[in-house]
């Protein structure tokens, strides 16, 4: 959770003139034009609550056979075909439901991600555990619910196909009938009814093309993303 204050102070001051002995020089005009804004500085924590220790999965929920930590980042690592579908999640609640701090405001989400070898991963926000899981097969196994979630999720996969390499920067719907809300690029409009399903699902505008954007991303490497939901 994010929590920002901004001040701004205006700061007088005076100026003593003694009496001058070479005549004043006429100052330079200031030189006024446009200029481009600051760069996002990614490594700039004031105002953050870190939510991962780098050492621990304390606060964490997840399957501990798939969910460990190494070299300080959390990893999700499983070579068996059962783990998709469906997917398994961990998620964090601090130290339980009555803690305030890690209840979902507004906030921003700041994080670094990567995907190896393949598959694919997401960022949950905004989302829930314990829905029941509308996709599960017959006599399929389902991970705990508390490993389930259900809501809106930032994509990121392994392109290890053309389909797959679509997939990453993507809005897409976890566990509901929407699937993807808005592909890599795109900015989409919807509305949503009392029950929460979202309806008139409507593309409003395109930032760039899907295959230029897909050029950013790092094969194997880590990629910063901030999430302000």
């Amino acid at each position: 959770m994010r929590t920002l204050l901004a001040l701004v102070l205006l700061a007088l001051s005076t100026t003593a003139f003694a009496q001058q002995t070479t005549p004043p020089t006429t100052p330079k005009p200031t030189q006024r034009g446009f200029h481009e804004p600051n760069p996002f500085d990614f490594n700039d924590h004031g105002g953050f609550k870190q939510i991962f220790d780098g050492k621990t999965l304390t606060g964490w929920d997840g399957d501990p056979a798939i969910w460990r930590v190494e070299d300080g980042a959390i990893i999700g690592e499983s070579d068996s075909l059962t783990v998709r579908p469906p997917n398994t999640y961990i998620s964090y609640h601090g130290t339980g439901p009555n803690d305030e701090d890690a209840k979902a405001h507004d906030f921003d989400l700041k994080l670094e991600i990567k995907v190896e070898l393949g598959g694919g991963t997401g960022i949950q926000y905004r989302g829930t555990v314990g829905q029941p899981w509308i996709r599960a097969r017959p006599g399929q196994t389902l991970p705990k619910p508390a490993w389930l979630m259900t809501g809106p999720q930032a994509d990121f996969w392994f392109p290890v196909n053309p389909q797959n390499e679509k997939y990453s920067g993507q809005f897409y719907s976890e566990n509901t009938t929407l699937g993807i809300l808005a592909w890599r690029g795109e900015v989409a409009q919807s509305t949503s009814t009392q029950s929460g399903e979202t309806t008139n699902n409507t593309l409003v505008g395109t930032i760039a093309p899907r295959q230029a954007l897909g050029g950013y991303v790092n094969i194997n490497g880590w990629h910063q993303s901030l999430a302000a939901p």
